[in-house]
């Protein structure tokens, strides 16, 4: 029988960061594709291809002559590797035993060199974990290039933390080194420098180096955990892990607990500080609409983004209400609150993977002859949104009575509710639909007080939306889609005018289309439902 197929992504030499998808196509004449595997190793070294992972096989292929399950594609998290350039290999193999390297599409080559360049921080380094299933020992470095993937001997498991490199500083830092064994090879240790000094006096084991700072007590602006020691006697093997669940399967295995080394590093960031110069603070407003702002105060690190955003949440402090603002990197937020009172808010800061601690409470309060007010948030509101995922909240700003009313796509309007405040989160909100909120004073619409706007969107988006110029080969591009209430729909893909064909349905979802060549304009069409028979939306990829 014969197997057959392709790569069709990454392109060849590309740069790779975060979560990237392998992916392509496979087939077998007369016979069924059983599995795909990629193969992978660090390019230059002199290691074997080891295995990477299974791809997950039988995705849909919408393309002319190969429409069906013929698809397949894995998902790598090169942040789980180091930096460098890779080579990888995929192999097909059908049910009965006929396999093939796949040739990547560009190239024609059935090795895909590619680049992973992941953002590092600049003092906390990566310690790699391998387990050796020869002589049942692990190692750990500092140096990916010392192992890279692993090679026939010496299997890659996992980080196992971040410690502080040379000319780098840690609060209660202490230097954590390497030792390895003078009699048993392959076999480390490793330790601070009280024992490394007793280990090395002793003429069992040598000195290797400094792997990095740990620290002796948890520090507050880490992620922190502790790493623990464990020894096998018959193994003649020392683990270390930060992972409770680790410790306890070791346990199970012979393993025996031994004291903990010190306090390793989990997350290779510093958290951002707590923003400061929150207003209004301790001050009486004249309004129900209130402006909350504060300023940025920085990141130690600077990582993994230089650039910040912010969570916020308010509350009455008779705890009768309260709101918050999901991560958004403006430095204010307008809101409403819904009645005269005392009212507390704080924020916080995120760099993209950690967040601060929280600010400060702040307290303001709203006079009893406040103005009306009126707000959504969101507003808009996202497709990607639940129905119900807008807050109206509304106010006369004193004990008077008033009316809310609605309206739909200019419609007219209707009462919505009356009181002299009220917050409500309804579910009839449309995607593609337009609402105009008014709040007029007493019980008959005497006076409009407020007035607001909102639309709830819809989405059909292509990332990036056009194929860049003088681009060559296949390229990558994200779509997304979703109905913005929860309903079924079809997405369909035309190319160069031509017939239709389904790409895959859903109320939401994404699809990294591996097939998408310059010089060819390609329609992508939402439909609501299964029968085609209403377009929510319509963008062209060129």
């Amino acid at each position: 029988m014969i197997v057959e197929g392709y790569i069709d992504g990454p392109a060849p030499n590309a740069q790779l960061t975060n979560r990237i998808k392998i992916n392509g196509w496979a087939k077998s004449t007369n016979s069924t594709i059983k599995e795909v595997n990629i193969y992978g190793r660090l390019a230059g070294s002199n290691h074997s291809f080891v295995p990477l992972a299974k791809a997950n096989y039988g995705e849909y292929r919408p393309d002319p002559g190969l429409t069906g399950p013929y698809g397949w594609s894995w998902e790598w998290d090169t942040t789980r590797y180091g930096n460098g350039n890779y080579e990888l290999k995929v192999k097909a193999t059908s049910l009965d035993g006929s396999s093939t390297w796949l040739l990547d599409s560009a190239n024609h080559s059935e090795t895909l060199r590619v680049s992973v360049q992941n953002s590092t921080h600049a003092c906390l380094k990566p310690l790699y974990r391998y387990f050796n299933s020869s002589v049942l020992r692990h190692f750990y470095t500092q140096h990916w290039s010392e192992l890279g993937l692993g090679d026939v001997n010496w299997r890659y498991e996992q980080i196992t933390g971040f410690v502080a490199a040379s000319g780098c500083s840690l609060p209660s830092g202490t230097p954590l080194y390497r030792l390895a064994h003078n009699t048993l090879t392959p076999k480390h240790m490793y330790a601070t420098q009280y024992e490394r000094d007793v280990l090395v006096s002793s003429g069992e084991y040598h000195d290797e180096g400094r792997v990095g700072l740990i620290a002796q007590q948890p520090q507050s602006q880490y992620v922190m955990a502790s790493l623990q020691r464990l020894y096998h006697s018959g193994r003649n093997d020392h683990f270390f892990t930060t992972d409770q669940t680790e410790v306890n399967l070791a346990r199970n295995e012979g393993y025996q607990l031994e004291n903990p080394v010190g306090q390793i590093v989990t997350v290779a960031n510093v958290y951002p500080n707590p923003p400061t110069g929150l207003s209004p603070s301790g001050t009486t407003l004249n309004s129900l609409n209130v402006q909350l702002t504060w300023n940025d105060a920085g990141d130690p690190d600077n990582h993994p983004r230089a650039s910040r955003d912010y969570v916020v949440e308010i509350r009455a402090t008779n705890n009768s209400w309260s709101q918050s603002r999901s991560w958004n990197s403006a430095t204010n937020w307008s809101v409403a609150v819904p009645q005269p009172g005392t009212y507390a808010w704080k924020v916080r800061a995120g760099d993209g993977l950690s967040p601060s601690a929280w600010s400060a409470e702040r307290q303001f309060t709203v006079s009893n002859n406040a103005q009306a007010g009126l707000m959504v948030n969101p507003n808009p509101i996202p497709a990607s949104a639940s129905s119900s995922s807008a807050t109206i909240t509304w106010g006369t700003g004193n004990s008077n009575q008033g009316q809310l009313f609605v309206s739909e796509n200019g419609g007219p309007d209707r009462l919505m509710a009356q009181g002299h405040y009220g917050v409500d989160s309804p579910g009839w909100f449309a995607p593609g639909s337009e609402y105009r909120f008014r709040l007029y004073s007493g019980l008959n619409r005497e006076t409009l007080l407020r007035e607001v706007t909102v639309r709830r969107e819809r989405s059909l988006i292509a990332n990036p939306s056009s194929i860049p110029a003088g681009a060559q080969g296949l390229q990558q591009i994200m779509l997304y889609w979703s109905t913005g209430d929860g309903s079924e729909a079809q997405v369909y893909v035309s190319k160069d005018g031509g017939e239709d064909r389904l790409m895959s349905q859903g109320p939401y979802g994404k699809a990294d289309p591996a097939w998408i060549v310059p010089g060819s304009v390609y329609r992508f069409r939402l439909y609501a439902g299964f029968n085609r028979a209403t377009l929510l939306r319509e963008i062209t990829v060129r």
